[in-house]
């Protein structure tokens, strides 16, 4: 309501402005300024021959007799003038002689235009007064036209009327009818023309004394077009002109100029009132409705620059159209419109500022202070410093909470009631990313959750994470509830329930079952007691047990170890499991074969480990290769490439056995892997140990495994001296 209160009133400045005598007063200030640009130059063929002080010294006081007038146009007829425009009024009668004289000359001439002079009965219009030449002056002369000018609001010459009307018949202006004897075309456009003026004293003149005496040189006047008129103190019509024209100019001055402008086709002409007004109007429309959108500082910029538009539109129109779009109405209703305007924001925004202190500071009871009366009796100025202290104890208090979320040992987030993130500690962070506060919780955990979020207690996320979700319910339903979103991560607990429950198969299955063989052939002995007892068998199983307990206990030590670095010479490490795999070896009729560098360089590492770690690779080796088979165990150095940053020492142990299954190769290093049911059992903890143990001590291990045989390659980083040893 209140933008359209002010738009109604900014409509109603525009129309005031183009109507009212101020407006006009500034519409032709305004235009006095811009005209001057684009005033033709003076036109050349104007000659201004002037009753002037020297003229009236030799001839008399005014009016002088009309046989005076008569030499004067008969000495101009003989310099072969153009045209003579003759700004003298003869309405009444002289002595017959001398008005004959002089009816004699027009006759003789036949160039010469006299005045008429139309005047109004009364001051609100009536019947025109047109004071026309004597009767047998206007005969002789070649035409006759009104010399009236159009006085403005402020008084000023601007405009004149190219013709009046009186009733049927129609009086031309005498710089039209001098004009069209000139050849000149002048458009209709039924309305008064703009006069465009030069400084006073830019046409060429001559004093009328010097026409008579012969003074002047015929050439100065061949062809030239004259305009004779008084310029006398206290004798001639002294107009008040624009000031930049220089403020006064005699009349016939003012008629050199509108012929100058009408000889050269400048035809200047103010454009409809109701033009003016719908321009203005339909600029403002838009001012107001970019005031919506634009903060106060912008939409005075705006102002600005669409009143350096819009009068850069008017000098436009009249440089280009020869015609004046006056920029008053815009610029009143401009200078009305954005105060107001700001005037109502103002007072909103301050009613505002005054209920958001007395809210704030009915829930911030600590956070009031002293500011009533820093300022004084500025109202606006102390509202505004208790706002500041208010919005500074809820910013202190939104980093109390901030600190509180961050502090938390869990991802947290505080979610709005549109479920929208506004708070996030930095684990949650994390999780989500950086940017997370503001965007929707649910698109956040569709993102971060493998397959799609559905509603439950835990999540798993794509990095393999495993995250219990809580959330917690703020505030009242009615004010629109928040609530905090709790992610605890719960991936250690669960690893911890799978090893357990991994150690539990292993119990029931891989250990139980050849103590059950055990029993087993203690039972067939026992009802047998005549057949020797199996003890190869059952060392054999027992063996097995002691075996898979030896390498579940071997593999719990290293998850809580921490292994000791050392300089390490992996050959003699290599010689030393092969030692140790001797008697399974020669059981299984397999040699084991080391080739490679004697003296390799030394790498750093837990030397126990390491043995052991090759040792399970030999002994799984020996245990699937054919009987009088070989396993290889070679030791080489890789050099540095663009991928690596150092040099590696590779140890292989190749076998040739049958491979192993692909169910297996799924979880190679994984405690308690599949196995194929048909083949012997395996816990894979050996395998596991080997993997544990070369991460521990900075290393990589790879498999090449086919039909013909298995290669495992454990490869470490070349130490080049004992300083290259983390002590850890």
């Amino acid at each position: 309501m209140e933008w359209i209160t002010v738009l109604l009133l900014g409509l109603a400045v525009t129309v005031f402005a183009a109507q009212s005598r101020a407006g006009q007063e500034v519409s032709a200030w305004l235009f006095d300024r811009a005209a001057i640009l684009f005033a033709p130059e003076p036109d050349a063929r104007i000659l201004i021959v002037q009753i002037d002080e020297a003229s009236l010294a030799e001839f008399g006081r005014w009016p002088w007799p009309r046989s005076v007038h008569a030499r004067l146009i008969d000495r101009l007829t003989e310099g072969n003038v153009a045209q003579i425009g003759y700004d003298v009024l003869f309405v009444e009668p002289s002595t017959p002689e001398d008005d004959a004289e002089l009816a004699d000359a027009l006759g003789r001439s036949k160039k010469v235009v006299l005045p008429t002079y139309i005047t109004t009965s009364e001051m609100n219009g009536g019947p025109l007064d047109v004071q026309l030449p004597l009767p047998n002056l206007r005969n002789a002369a070649q035409k006759a036209g009104h010399v009236n000018v159009v006085f403005d609001a402020d008084g000023q010459v601007r405009h004149a009327d190219l013709s009046i009307e009186d009733g049927a018949q129609a009086h031309p202006h005498m710089m039209k009818v001098v004009a069209e004897n000139a050849g000149v075309a002048v458009p209709d456009f039924g309305q008064k023309m703009i006069i465009p003026f030069n400084p006073a004293g830019s046409f060429s003149a001559v004093s009328a004394v010097s026409i008579v005496r012969g003074e002047v040189p015929q050439g100065l006047l061949k062809g030239r077009i004259v305009l004779v008129g008084a310029t006398a103190q206290g004798n001639g019509d002294i107009l008040s002109v624009p000031g930049p024209a220089g403020s006064v100019m005699s009349g016939v001055e003012v008629q050199a100029n509108m012929l100058s402008a009408m000889l050269q086709g400048v035809w200047l002409r103010d454009a409809a009132p109701m033009t003016a007004i719908l321009f203005a109007s339909f600029t403002l429309l838009l001012l107001m409705a970019a005031y919506w959108w634009l903060p106060p500082d912008r939409a005075l910029l705006l102002s600005a620059l669409a009143a350096l538009l819009g009068s850069a539109v008017s000098v436009g129109a009249l440089a280009w159209l020869k015609i004046w779009l006056t920029p008053a109405p815009l610029l009143a209703g401009l200078m009305l419109a954005y105060p107001m305007w700001s005037w109502r924001r103002l007072s909103a925004l301050d009613r505002f500022v005054q209920k958001q202190v007395v809210t704030l500071g009915d829930d911030l009871d600590a956070a009031r202070s002293d500011s009533r009366g820093r300022f004084g009796l500025d109202t606006i100025a102390t509202a505004s410093a208790r706002l500041r202290d208010l919005i500074g104890e809820l910013g202190e208090r939104r980093r109390f909470v901030q600190d509180v979320i961050e502090s938390a040992p869990d991802a947290m987030c505080v979610v709005d009631s549109e479920g929208r993130v506004v708070l996030a500690n930095s684990r949650a962070k994390g999780i989500f990313g950086p940017e997370v506060e503001g965007r929707s919780v649910e698109g956040c955990m569709v993102e971060v959750a493998k397959g799609r979020h559905v509603e439950a207690d835990e999540i798993e996320l794509t990095d393999g994470r495993t995250m219990l979700v809580r959330e917690v319910s703020l505030g009242s339903s009615a004010a629109g509830q928040s609530t905090v979103l709790r992610m605890a991560d719960i991936s250690e607990r669960r690893a911890n329930e799978r090893e357990r429950n991994e150690f539990l198969e292993f119990l029931s299955h891989d250990m139980r079952a050849p103590l059950a063989r055990i029993l087993g052939v203690l039972e067939i002995a026992r009802k047998n007691p005549a057949k020797d007892m199996p003890f190869d068998r059952i060392a054999d199983h027992a063996k097995t047990s002691l075996k898979l307990a030896d390498d579940f206990v071997q593999l719990a030590r290293l998850s809580a170890l921490t292994p000791e670095q050392s300089l390490i010479d992996l050959r003699a490490i290599t010689d030393e499991a092969v030692d140790r795999v001797y008697d399974v070896s020669k059981s299984k009729q397999v040699r084991v074969s080391v080739e490679g560098l004697d003296e390799p360089p030394l790498i750093a590492g837990d030397s126990s480990l390491l043995m052991r770690a090759i040792a399970n690779l030999l002994d799984n080796a020996i245990r699937y290769s054919p009987k009088s088979g070989v396993v290889r165990c070679s030791i080489r150095l890789k050099e540095r490439s663009e991928a690596a940053t150092c040099d590696y020492l590779e140890c292989t142990v190749a076998d040739h056995g049958p491979g192993i299954p692909p169910e297996r190769l799924a979880a190679l290093f994984q405690r308690f892997g599949p196995n194929d049911p048909s083949k012997e059992l395996s816990a894979g903890l050996g395998l596991a140990f080997v993997k544990r143990a070369v991460d521990l001590m900075g290393g990589a291990i790879t498999l090449e495994s086919a039909t013909g045989g298995t290669t495992f390659v454990i490869a470490f980083p070349v130490v080049v001296g004992p300083e290259s040893i983390d002590p850890a």
